[in-house]
């Protein structure tokens, strides 16, 4: 290790060099900080935030899973209904995009986004809390609400 690069700590009343890396690595994701007006970690702070990362959606009927962002619609061979996550495990801030990127929608197959089962989501101002995509490049983006159980159109 380079001689600029160093850490002595104090055991037993001997000082000892640590690699600092190694330390660091162990120490920063609990050091204290405030976001807002909440006490957090570091580690907390970075918790839930805004994710990267796409999945290609089955040709089924499907929960969407909470740690899904982006939602590629593949070729259905019959009309599907998918249930969105639960909007209040879903971090603020963070879109959720589903998209036919290959233009497979149309011609009578259709996909139907819903709240999941049981979670008390709505979708304003969807009519019966459905969103039909029916055509070819269909998409829909959606981001937690700031109030309770609402799923927005972005």
């Amino acid at each position: 290790m380079p001689d600029f690069v160093r850490l002595i700590t104090v055991e037993g009343g001997e000082p000892k060099e640590r690699d600092p890396v190694a330390l660091m690595t162990l120490v920063l994701p609990q050091v204290p900080i405030i976001v807002g007006d909440a006490p957090t970690t570091i580690l907390g702070a970075f918790a839930g935030k805004a994710s990267l990362g796409g999945t290609i959606g089955p040709d089924a009927d499907w929960n969407i899973p909470a740690d899904v962002v982006h939602v590629v619609i593949p070729q259905l061979t019959a009309s599907r209904a998918w249930s969105l996550p639960d909007v209040d495990g879903y971090p603020y801030g963070q879109d959720l995009v589903i998209v036919d990127e290959g233009r497979f929608l149309g011609a009578g197959l259709t996909l139907t986004l819903g709240p999941l089962a049981g979670s008390g989501d709505t979708l304003p101002p969807w009519t019966n809390n459905l969103i039909p995509l029916d055509s070819a490049g269909a998409y829909v983006r959606l981001r937690r609400g700031v109030l309770s159980n609402v799923w927005v159109t972005v």
